[in-house]
């Protein structure tokens, strides 16, 4: 039986709404692979090449702007290198949110795509 996958059904639903405003010239975005489970070696690989834990899940670009986006499923809570990266994103002046639902993005976007700012 295949295993629930909450948070990255999230994430699908996110990329495919920004993948309508991309589409639309309103934003560029990318998913930070960070989460998929790797043996030693790769893991190790990957590391060097500045693989980094706690990196939020999607970034948004706008017009001269980054935004990170840290994706969490249910009740799931931030792990404390999450809290870093939102900490040390925020203290660079980056845009730094939470995704619980497809309705938090959507508000997150329309900040984002005004301008405005956030943490």
């Amino acid at each position: 039986m295949p295993r629930k996958d909450p948070e990255g059904q999230l994430q699908r639903a996110c990329c495919d709404l920004l993948q309508q405003y991309e589409n639309m010239g309103r934003l560029l975005y990318f998913a930070v692979p960070n989460a998929a489970k790797r043996g030693p070696a790769l893991a190790a690989k990957l590391k060097r090449e500045g693989l980094r834990a706690g990196v939020p899940d999607l970034v948004v670009l706008t017009f001269g702007r980054a935004t990170f986006l840290e994706l969490k499923a249910g009740k799931n809570d931030l792990q404390k290198n999450q809290e870093e990266w939102r900490d040390k994103l925020t203290e660079k002046g980056f845009g730094w949110a939470c995704i619980r639902s497809l309705d938090d993005l959507k508000h997150t976007l329309g900040i984002i795509l005004q301008g405005g700012t956030f943490k």
